[in-house]
């Protein structure tokens, strides 16, 4: 990969990372962790990048994911590879279940594409493995959201 493709990949990676860490901020305050959600956030994008750099980087069909769905997908996988013993497990839950929210409902604005309905329902999937966790999290209506969410 050249120079540009270079740069390329770390700025999608870097904006992945920045809604990570937007929603790991909330969980920061809402908890008070004492965590660097910057490189947690960075940590989980990355990870998630070296499952399958190539997808990542050129798609499928030229078709890149967008950050909104390499930012669920990122969560969706750490909160589903979390061991049931960490203290901060429910909260990577809840994270990516309200991600999975807020992309859900304002899907129509963010232009996704097939990549990204692909990426976004493959972690879902991931998720719906750790849903009885998240039903205690959320209430009937979010739980409701993220069902159909789930389910497509």
């Amino acid at each position: 990969m050249g120079f540009f493709g270079n740069m390329k990949q770390r700025w999608r990676i870097s904006a992945a990372a920045g809604i990570v860490r937007g929603q790991l901020e909330r969980q920061v305050k809402l908890r008070g962790w004492s965590v660097d959600s910057r490189r947690i956030a960075q940590l989980c994008v990355v990870t998630l990048w070296n499952t399958d750099p190539y997808y990542f980087s050129h798609g499928s069909g030229g078709v890149v994911p967008g950050k909104y769905s390499i930012a669920v997908a990122a969560l969706a996988l750490a909160a589903s590879e979390a061991h049931e013993n960490n203290p901060h497990r429910n909260d990577l839950i809840e994270a990516a279940c309200g991600l999975l929210i807020a992309v859900d409902r304002n899907g129509h604005r963010l232009s996704l594409n097939a990549a990204d309905r692909s990426l976004i329902w493959r972690a879902a999937g991931g998720l719906e493995k750790v849903a009885e966790s998240a039903a205690a999290i959320f209430n009937a209506d979010d739980m409701a959201v993220l069902l159909a969410a789930i389910e497509g």
